[in-house]
């Protein structure tokens, strides 16, 4: 963890990919391990987020790369696809 935290601890954005059953939020990732909310990504509701159990991450995703791309988009500059509904990746609630 100490390895983990002194390389991430003040990046603006945390991309997580897991199969959480039911909603994900930032209290089911706190409860994962209460040291979460030190991270300047999780301070600043900057983790980006696909869940895997609801979305076919690895059996679609490979051949999708201009949705990964419009995801991403998306999620660093929402002004630019103001209509466009993420398919892996949306920034967490």
């Amino acid at each position: 963890y100490e390895v983990l935290y002194e390389k991430a601890a003040n990046a603006q954005y945390w991309r997580i990919l897991n199969s959480h059953k039911g909603t994900f939020t930032y209290d089911a990732l706190k409860e994962s391990d209460s040291r979460y909310a030190d991270f300047d990504a999780y301070k600043n509701h900057g983790v980006i987020y696909c869940n895997m159990s609801t979305t076919p991450f690895y059996e679609s995703m490979p051949v999708e790369p201009e949705i990964i791309l419009a995801d991403f988009i998306k999620v660093f500059h929402p002004e630019i696809l103001p209509d466009y509904q993420p398919v892996y990746y949306s920034i967490l609630k």
